[in-house]
């Protein structure tokens, strides 16, 4: 991407050539040339969607507590995790989608997907 990127803007080529020859799409090409991205390699690194509503340091924080309580035996239910990104998103007094009851059921999915190699939502067994 970078040395596409450093193609287009320096006018050696256009989109299309250097899209088919480094093989990248070419909307995103087009868009990543643009001046406003920065230098080529802040470009190249531009994450792709909306941000996270906690981002990555309170993300971070609530699977550390979240594995301390499951090191601590607490059944930990994804509706405890919802409450605890709503609690966490109100005392750090940040924007969020989330309604009174907690986080959403796609939230708390796309979590849990973004923290796959550390955490798993399990059903409980009966014992």
């Amino acid at each position: 991407m970078e040395k596409a990127i450093i193609a287009v803007r320096s006018r050696e080529m256009g989109y299309m050539k250097a899209s088919s020859l480094f093989g990248v799409p070419r909307t995103t090409l087009r868009n990543l040339s643009n001046p406003k991205y920065g230098d080529v390699r802040t470009a190249s690194s531009v994450k792709i969607g909306r941000p996270t509503v906690l981002g990555d340091q309170l993300e971070e924080q609530l699977v550390e507590d979240c594995l301390k309580m499951e090191g601590d035996f607490s059944d930990l239910t994804q509706k405890d995790l919802k409450r605890m990104a709503l609690a966490m998103a109100i005392k750090n007094k940040l924007p969020h989608p989330f309604n009174d009851h907690g986080a959403g059921k796609k939230w708390c999915k796309l979590f849990l997907e973004r923290h796959k190699d550390r955490l798993s939502a399990r059903k409980p067994t009966e014992t």
